[in-house]
């Protein structure tokens, strides 16, 4: 099991330079990406930096619903991408053009909503949002069981790991109480792990908006709680 530090977007291209020259001044060479907030545009910055950086590989990328297969390209022969995740076709951000080519490739993340009838068709399996199952079973939520089930039925390659507050917030768009955080500021927040061990996938991804440096603190302790050999 393999879990990645990621670049995980907010739009600032000037956090982009921060978080890669940390990247960078600490010898990392293997990331995620999540540009899951950019536009077109604010993409192109993000890969002018990612051009000039030391990264040489960025093996799992989760897809913003606009990207063009000619973007998909790049990811894949410029930095090694192997791996994509999207939101399902009933979730607000469904993909917008025909991505078939890497098919089986890609991977529908768990969210708030069913998934589509022709998503698990469709695709390769389901990608593995460990705090939004969280979310699910902690709200009691209908959808626990629905997704627990598919986890048993479907391949998963891969996921993502935020953290998990002590408070919900209510998400106007899902119209849903929810735990898990993008931004943690506790080691501990990151314990809720351990009762999904057996069903995390070989690799995962940090999905933080964290800076390098508590991002590997995060990973190192999150390899400790799970019993992962991280080299």
């Amino acid at each position: 099991m393999k879990i990645l530090v990621s670049i995980t977007s907010t739009g600032k291209k000037l956090d982009f330079a921060k978080k890669i020259k940390q990247i960078d001044d600490l010898g990392i060479n293997e990331i995620a990406l999540f540009p899951t907030t950019l536009d077109f545009k604010e993409r192109q910055g993000l890969y002018e930096f990612l051009e000039k950086s030391k990264i040489k590989k960025i093996p799992f990328v989760h897809l913003k619903s606009d990207m063009e297969i000619e973007e998909v390209d790049y990811l894949t022969s410029r930095f090694g991408a192997e791996i994509f995740n999207v939101h399902g076709s009933n979730s607000g951000t469904p993909l917008e053009n025909d991505l078939k080519k890497y098919a089986d490739q890609i991977y529908v993340e768990n969210q708030f909503s069913r998934l589509g009838d022709d998503d698990l068709v469709r695709f390769a399996g389901l990608c593995l949002d460990v705090s939004h199952l969280y979310d699910l079973v902690a709200t009691k939520s209908e959808l626990a069981p629905y997704f627990l089930d598919l986890f048993k039925k479907y391949p998963c390659q891969c996921g993502h790991i935020s953290s998990i507050t002590e408070k919900t917030r209510f998400c106007p768009i899902d119209k849903v109480f929810f735990y898990s955080n993008h931004l943690y500021s506790d080691l501990s927040q990151f314990d809720y792990l351990k009762q999904y061990r057996d069903i995390l996938p070989p690799l995962l991804a940090l999905e933080l908006e964290n800076n390098i440096p508590e991002q590997v603190r995060a990973k190192e302790y999150i390899e400790r709680i799970l019993n992962i050999d991280g080299r």
